[in-house]
């Protein structure tokens, strides 16, 4: 299969607003580095032309509003085959939390004494360990989970499935995880088969009403913003959530504190976040 690889150079600030964008436009698992971000389409899908078009619209109007944003827009084409071994290349065995590592599964790796190994290999779903936010959720599940009080874990917006399965692996006997991306759902059902655990997948969080004693949402600020009803009245016992960056914390909290959630826990890594909330 041939992909389009898009490299989209951009500064920081209006990334977020971008990811919402490519969320609307059916994106997940964009890569974020130091210039911008890269994503992959489907070489012989129609629609990708519209989408580019829809990107390149977007950032023009954004440019409208702050004249000295500055932004590049860059395409190839590679093959499956091709993405697959650059982000092999990029991809190492990782200690994130005290009881969490991650390998993908040609690397062997010896975890650190009473550490679960998550197997993940790289897809077009997003959630590897790679980036800080995914890190920061895992290194907050941990924690919370060896409270010994968390029974139940809804992860909405799962990805590659990696914070379901790390939850399942800490021995949580009930996780349900979902995406509005096929894609990540079926990517989630390949890695927790991988890993040997049951996690219940659907598309949508309305298939998953909950209650639930944890809820986990690593997705944007404007979907967080968005969903707070939806995530607020599924958490009994605390809410985690990330895709944020260290500014975008305190704007989004009153969402949450108004149903009842109050911030317990913040991280942080190089410019993301992320926030764990409990009831009052």
């Amino acid at each position: 299969m041939e992909l389009l690889e898009v490299t989209i150079e951009l500064p920081q600030s209006p990334r977020d607003a971008l990811l919402g964008l490519l969320e609307d436009l059916g994106f997940r698992g964009a890569q974020e580095n130091e210039r911008g971000l890269i994503i992959w389409l489907r070489a012989e899908d129609p629609t990708s032309r519209e989408r580019l078009d829809r990107i390149s619209d977007f950032l023009s109007d954004l440019r409208e509003g702050d004249p000295s944003l500055r932004f590049n827009i860059s395409c190839q084409n590679v093959t499956d085959r091709d993405w697959v071994e650059a982000v092999r290349r990029s991809f190492r065995p990782l200690q994130v939390s005290p009881r969490l590592a991650i390998r993908p599964s040609w690397i062997q790796y010896q975890v650190a004494p009473r550490s679960e190994l998550l197997v993940i290999d790289p897809g077009m779903a997003f959630g590897t360990g790679g980036h800080e936010s995914t890190r920061l959720m895992l290194r907050l599940l941990d924690e919370r989970i060896a409270r010994g009080d968390v029974t139940s874990v809804l992860d909405v917006g799962c990805g590659s499935g990696i914070l379901s399965i790390a939850c399942a692996k800490l021995g949580v006997a009930r996780v349900d995880g979902c995406d509005t991306d096929p894609e990540a759902v079926s990517a989630s059902r390949e890695n927790a088969v991988a890993n040997g655990v049951q996690v219940g997948w659907a598309g949508s969080i309305e298939e998953f009403p909950g209650p639930y004693d944890l809820v986990l949402a690593n997705i944007n600020h404007r979907v967080l913003a968005q969903l707070a009803p939806a995530l607020a009245v599924r958490a009994t016992r605390c809410l985690a959530l990330s895709g944020l960056t260290r500014e975008q914390i305190d704007p989004l909290l009153p969402r949450y504190i108004e149903r009842g959630l109050i911030p317990d826990k913040r991280l942080f890594e190089n410019e993301w976040s992320a926030v764990l909330l409990k009831r009052k």
